[in-house]
């Protein structure tokens, strides 16, 4: 029985030995250890300062704290923890409590703190990312339909949420943009947070879940599980979409990214966008990581129990595990895999070699800080000098410094040796631009920073200078005022420097006389018009030389017109007259030669023309004609004389009356008056007739019963109402019967005729006399 036990014994010996036979040649070996920890250890988070590893123990929450393959503490946290990140800045460890909807804040062994996240409606926290001293938690859940939440913590405080796509499961951080990428597995989206916002949502595949930002050549690469594929993002854009069956893990490299596919078993090697090759590994492989202390990659082999080891193409060792493990976790001295099915970590030990990565700078001012990233790993400092302690193997190195351009800036090493690197630093070049407005086109200014003085025509004047602080001057121009007139500017950036010139202005002063009060005058000055019925226009105008027109409708100024250079206040003064204009008063109906007046606004101009000219000033008059014996047919008319004007009047003769009285006839006796070949007859005693202004020649008529006039006949002029009294007498007759009793009768009868022929005779004359004075009265 003791020889069986024996054999049992070595050859279960001999097994464990076998069982970590690497498959194909080794460089180096490796030694595993079984740690006993809590339920279900599903992730887990390495504490540079202390050396811990911490284990995130799901099954039973709680972390389980191990050093040097030893379980020194088990810390309890919240229900369901998932994810684990440690901060390198405060030195602090946090965990995620998926069903607690909380984070477990531990320094060393004790939990310090424990924070609600999620805002109000985020819940589920299930992936954590750090970021400069800042803790990004993705919310699985969320009491509003389509919209995710990731809280930001700092130290041991929310400060605040951020509102994503649906059910957010991943993050990872682009240090060259410092964008962060959340994977949002219910909207196949991707959310891009820059601070404390998102900048743009990138669609993706279906189901998007791990997501890797690739330091080596920029590319972001999100798995999207549902799709079988991987898209590959630079910035915001996806450009590149990569076919790979079930993605379930990536990892980056110097040479490649690696994708597990939990389907086929296989990981495949991707060179940029492009798969170029594949290497079969254990089965049902979950979890993919790189070990940048020794170049391997290591692929944990859910359903096989194993940990394959790839070297660039191939695998290299197959090593056994604890049952179901999902997840790996590189130190400097050891490999972790946590073996959920086994509640157990599997410790792997590493033989290294190490050598020293110096890098030594130059160009930068004492005291600025710079960055060397080895394989994703940063390493600050403000000396001249950046050293890694690496195992040799290659690697790929970027250089940054912010507002210096290194040389070079990134580049591969393999490293064999102890090796330094010199990197030049040189000053990043910004554009410092100086833009004006309010001068005029053309005007030329210039401005001084550092005492280099840059002049232009132009809106703009620009510097091209490295980063640093500066004094600018914008000098004076000539009849403008300026705002800023100097100040100070730290160039970490393209900057636009806003100048405004306000211009110096000055009066101009138009005073006038000689207008009318009331009237309105203008001053045309810059193509602008400027009125006013004042006695002044006040214009105010920038330096400069303009031209003036001055005007007034029916005024005319001493000065219409000039040039002035304007460099102080100035007063321009005008005296108007005013603009004379023709009347011309027209008339007809007067015979050639009639004398006839015009009396306008009451002054008289007599002429015996047809026609007069009378040159008056711009106004308004009444204008009156007349004429004797004669009546205008309009006898005044209102004008304004604003131009040449032309009235004109027609005359028509007065009319006047002469009235003629009869004596001596029987009563009802008809008589007859011929004035200028027309018969007026009547019955009754008088006799009137309207005529107008003249000379007229009459006639009295013997009537038919016998009677005759003492007046038969005369001429008159007709300037006023006139009388004529007229006298009938019977004619007396004698027979032949009494030839030698009535001769004398014959001698009675005619000087009775003689009589009446003397007395109309003597009427006239007196009539013309009377005529003649009352003219004479009238002139």
């Amino acid at each position: 029985m003791n020889k069986i036990l024996i054999i049992t014994l070595v050859l279960l010996y001999i097994v464990s030995i076998i069982s970590i036979i690497p498959i194909t040649s080794a460089v180096q070996g490796f030694k595993t250890t079984n740690i006993s920890v809590g339920s279900f250890p599903t992730a887990m988070a390495y504490d540079s300062n202390n050396g811990y590893v911490y284990v995130v123990d799901s099954g039973s929450g709680q972390v389980s704290v191990i050093n040097s393959s030893t379980v020194i503490a088990t810390i309890s946290v919240g229900t369901d923890p998932t994810a684990i990140v440690y901060d390198k800045q405060n030195g602090l460890i946090y965990v995620a409590n998926t069903l607690s909807n909380s984070i477990s804040i531990i320094n060393g062994t004790e939990v310090i703190a424990t924070v609600t996240v999620g805002g109000e409606i985020g819940y589920s926290p299930v992936a954590l990312l750090c970021v400069n001293g800042l803790i990004y938690v993705a919310n699985l859940n969320s009491y509003k339909a389509g919209v995710g939440i990731v809280s930001v913590i700092n130290g041991t405080k929310v400060v605040c949420n951020i509102q994503v796509e649906c059910h957010p499961v991943c993050l990872v951080y682009d240090p060259s943009n410092g964008y962060i990428y959340v994977s949002d597995n219910g909207f196949s989206t991707v959310s891009v947070i820059k601070g404390e916002k998102v900048i743009a949502t990138i669609s993706v595949g279906q189901a998007p879940r791990q997501i890797i930002y690739d330091p080596y050549n920029g590319l972001v690469y999100v798995l999207n599980l549902e799709s079988n594929s991987t898209s590959v993002i630079n910035g915001t854009s996806v450009i590149c979409t990569i076919s790979v069956p079930y993605p379930v893990a990536i990892t980056y490299s110097p040479s490649y990214v690696y994708i597990a596919s939990l389907c086929n078993n296989t990981v495949y090697m991707v060179s940029g966008t492009k798969v170029v090759g594949k290497i079969t590994v254990g089965q049902y492989p979950v979890f993919i990581t790189y070990d940048s202390y020794n170049g391997l990659v290591y692929v944990a082999n859910l359903g096989s129990n194993s940990l394959s080891v790839i070297n660039s193409s191939r695998v290299i060792y197959q090593i056994p595990t604890g049952n179901s493990p999902r997840f790996i976790l590189v130190t400097p001295s050891a490999v972790y895999v946590a073996d959920s099915g086994s509640n157990e970590v599997t410790e792997i030990s590493v033989c290294k070699i190490v050598y020293y990565l110096t890098f030594k700078e130059t160009g930068l001012p004492v005291g600025k800080s710079w960055t060397v990233c080895i394989n994703g790993t940063n390493e600050t400092s403000t000396s001249n000098e950046i050293t890694f302690i690496l195992p040799p193997g290659t690697y790929f190195y970027k250089v940054y410094s912010a507002y210096y351009i290194p040389s070079p800036s990134q580049g591969s090493i393999t490293l064999s040796s102890n090796t330094t690197l010199q990197i030049s630093f040189t000053p990043v070049k910004f554009n410092l631009t100086f833009e004006e407005t309010g001068l005029v086109s053309g005007t030329k200014w210039a401005v001084c920073v550092n005492g280099t003085i840059s002049t232009s025509t132009s809106s703009r004047i620009c510097f091209l200078l490295p980063y640093g602080y500066y004094e600018y001057k914008v000098l004076n121009v000539t009849g403008y005022k300026v705002t800023p007139t100097m100040g100070y500017i730290n160039l970490t950036s393209n900057t636009t420097i806003k100048v405004t010139f306000y211009a110096i202005l000055y009066n101009i002063t138009f005073k006038e006389t000689g207008l009318p009060k009331g009237v309105s005058w203008t001053v045309c000055i810059d193509n602008e018009n400027h009125t006013t019925n004042a006695c002044y226009i006040t214009i105010t105008l920038p330096m400069g030389v303009y031209e003036y027109k001055i005007f007034s409708p029916h005024y005319m100024p001493n000065v219409t017109q000039g040039i002035i250079n304007l460099t102080m206040n100035e007063v321009i003064n005008i005296k108007f007259t005013v603009m004379n204009y023709t009347l011309t008063i027209i008339e007809s109906g007067l015979p050639s030669g009639y004398e006839w007046t015009v009396n306008i606004n009451g002054s008289n101009y007599t002429t015996t023309m047809n026609e007069i000219n009378i040159t008056l000033p711009y106004g308004e008059y009444m204008v009156k004609v007349y004429s004797k014996y004669y009546i205008p047919i309009t006898e005044e008319e209102f004008v304004n004389l604003s131009k040449n004007t032309e009235l004109k009047f027609t005359f028509v003769p007065e009319n006047f009356t002469i009235t003629f009285e009869e004596t001596g006839l029987p009563s009802g006796t008809t008589w007859s008056v011929c004035i200028d070949g027309r018969n007026y007859t009547t019955a009754s005693s008088s006799l009137t007739i309207t005529l107008p202004y003249g000379t007229y020649e009459y006639r009295i008529f013997t009537t038919t019963n016998g009677y005759s006039p003492n007046v038969t006949q005369g001429t008159l002029t007709l300037t006023q109402a006139v009388k004529i009294s007229i006298t009938y007498k019977q004619i007396t007759t004698t027979t032949s019967t009494t030839t030698t009793t009535t001769p004398p009768s014959t001698t009675v009868t005619s000087p009775s005729l003689s009589t009446s022929f003397v007395v109309g005779i003597a009427i006239v004359v007196i009539i013309i006399i009377a005529a003649a004075i009352i003219l004479l009265r009238r002139k």
